[in-house]
């Protein structure tokens, strides 16, 4: 009896929300072939390289200004990029 009851529990489906997330399109060529573009890692060692150039040659204020203007690139630059066309979007 108790084996019974412990198979109907297993049976009963479990509820769970569903989430339609529709994928991304190229706008271009509606292709569904699209990647994340922007990886900060990349863009924050990059800085951190400029900051150690700047410091080298003991050109702090030279380094910021190119930080600042990696810096502002990133967050300009469209996140998404089409595998087909080559199209960034966001």
């Amino acid at each position: 009896m108790v084996e019974d009851e412990e198979e109907d529990e297993e049976d009963e489906p479990i509820e769970a929300e569903v989430i339609d997330v529709t994928p991304k399109r190229c706008p271009k060529c509606e292709s569904y072939d699209v990647v994340r573009a922007k990886k900060f890692a990349v863009y924050a060692l990059f800085m951190v390289a400029i900051f150690g150039v700047g410091v080298a040659v003991d050109q702090g204020a030279v380094s910021f200004v190119f930080i600042m203007a990696a810096f502002l690139a990133y967050f300009v630059t469209p996140p998404f990029r089409c595998n087909e066309c080559g199209e960034r979007f966001d």
